[in-house]
């Protein structure tokens, strides 16, 4: 409906070890719904990764959408955080994300400016 353009650059041999398959389906797949519900038309996501030299790997979700305001970031991933208004939900997605996270020690990055757009990245430990 929104006519959003979808971009990935992912290494092609990038493979976790150690980690639940479905918890982390329903990390990203939380994280790709609020880059698309909360995107402009005629906006972007963009896909990337990155291995660092200690070990850690890095997978960004970034899209152009509204943007989180500065004094919000640090409180989107509590729990029943958004109101529930026009039937969106009840905000439980992103404490969903964040109760997966902890659970597998991974690290959430969220950088995002109101009106341009949010850039989540999820960051694993090094498994050196």
């Amino acid at each position: 409906d929104k006519n959003i353009r979808i971009g990935v650059s992912l290494q092609p041999l990038a493979t976790l070890r150690k980690v639940n398959h479905d918890l982390l389906f329903q990390l990203f797949y939380n994280l790709f719904n609020n880059a698309i519900r909360y995107n402009k038309q005629d906006g972007g996501i963009h896909i990337s990764d990155t291995l660092t030299a200690d070990g850690s790997y890095t997978v960004s979700i970034r899209d152009t959408g509204i943007g989180i305001d500065p004094s919000d970031i640090d409180t989107i991933f509590n729990r029943f955080r958004k109101k529930n208004m026009d039937g969106e939900g009840y905000g439980l997605g992103l404490s969903i994300v964040k109760s997966i996270a902890d659970y597998h020690s991974i690290k959430l990055k969220v950088v995002s400016e109101v009106g341009t757009g949010t850039t989540v990245s999820v960051i694993f430990p090094s498994v050196a």
